[in-house]
């Protein structure tokens, strides 16, 4: 038989370990706050996604981390909110 598949946001909250393992994996720094609230957007965002274990789950966080548009610096402030991905980039673009 095979394996049940779960939903990405099934996976929700990531622990502090897993968090370790995919900043290295993504060789990006992103804080565990950052990378939960990412997959639980990603989680929104795709909710046909699903995954047979946590090692493809991990995968996939990394790509999504790996490919990131924000900066370490952005998404780790300590107010970061989704919601505020349209301000970063009305100050990028004022900057340009």
């Amino acid at each position: 038989m095979l394996p049940k598949r779960k939903r990405l946001a099934d996976y929700y909250p990531l622990t502090p370990e897993d968090a370790v393992i995919l900043q290295r994996m993504s060789s990006r720094s992103f804080n565990i706050y950052f990378i939960n609230q990412l997959l639980l957007k990603l989680s929104n965002k795709y909710p046909n996604r699903h995954f047979v274990n946590k090692i493809a789950v991990l995968n996939y966080m990394a790509k999504a981390l790996a490919n990131e548009l924000l900066t370490t610096e952005q998404a780790n402030s300590e107010n970061f909110r989704f919601n505020d991905v349209g301000r970063f980039k009305e100050q990028y673009l004022a900057n340009i």
